[in-house]
């Protein structure tokens, strides 16, 4: 898979239609509710993350996101 560690700020604003437009042709599975905008959402919080379904498209799920540094244990 596909892995990116950020160790900055990003935002989302989008609506679920607009992502599953974006991510067409993948079948996308969304919340049935848009999320709330995020204009700087920094690392340790959570964000939305579009993950890979085997064989069957994808989902949208929350997860936390940030830099883990290599001495962590």
């Amino acid at each position: 898979g596909y892995t990116r560690i950020m160790c900055g700020r990003d935002t989302f604003f989008a609506t679920w239609a607009e992502v599953r437009a974006f991510s067409s042709p993948l079948p996308l599975a969304t919340p049935a509710q848009d999320a709330a905008p995020a204009y700087n959402r920094a690392p340790t919080q959570q964000g939305w993350v579009i993950r890979a379904d085997a064989g069957r498209g994808g989902d949208v799920v929350p997860m936390r996101w940030g830099l883990v540094p290599f001495w962590a244990k």
